[in-house]
């Protein structure tokens, strides 16, 4: 007698596929609105004074408080341009030399070559 006995190969474990999933497009939100916004504020331009002819031009400005006053010399001489309460000071400016200050409070400035001090000048810083 002739026994077979067969062995039998375990079924295969199903493996599982990945499914197919939905891509979403993304909806749109609202849109940023930009915040309400003033005009920006002008910055104070710089004013301009020439000494010449021994003489500052002009001899008297008004300025909103902030603007730079430049001052340039264009004699042939050296001068100076020095506040009456020592406030500013050049020291001496040879001809073509600039001397800038910044005006940032109000009020009446009067001032001087320390060299020619018949030159006198003002900036009314309002």
């Amino acid at each position: 007698m002739v026994l077979l006995a067969g062995c039998r190969a375990p079924a295969p474990t199903p493996t599982p596929q990945p499914s197919p999933t939905a891509t979403l497009a993304p909806t749109p939100g609202p849109s940023p609105t930009a915040a309400p916004t003033s005009p920006p504020t002008p910055a104070p331009s710089a004013q301009q004074v020439s000494i010449e002819g021994f003489a500052f031009s002009p001899q008297t400005i008004t300025v909103a408080r902030g603007t730079t006053v430049v001052l340039t010399n264009k004699d042939a001489v050296p001068h100076t341009v020095t506040s009456d309460d020592s406030v500013f000071d050049s020291g001496s400016l040879a001809q073509g030399a600039t001397y800038s200050y910044i005006f940032d409070q109000s009020g009446t400035f009067t001032y001087y070559c320390a060299f020619h001090p018949y030159m006198k000048g003002t900036v009314i810083v309002q």
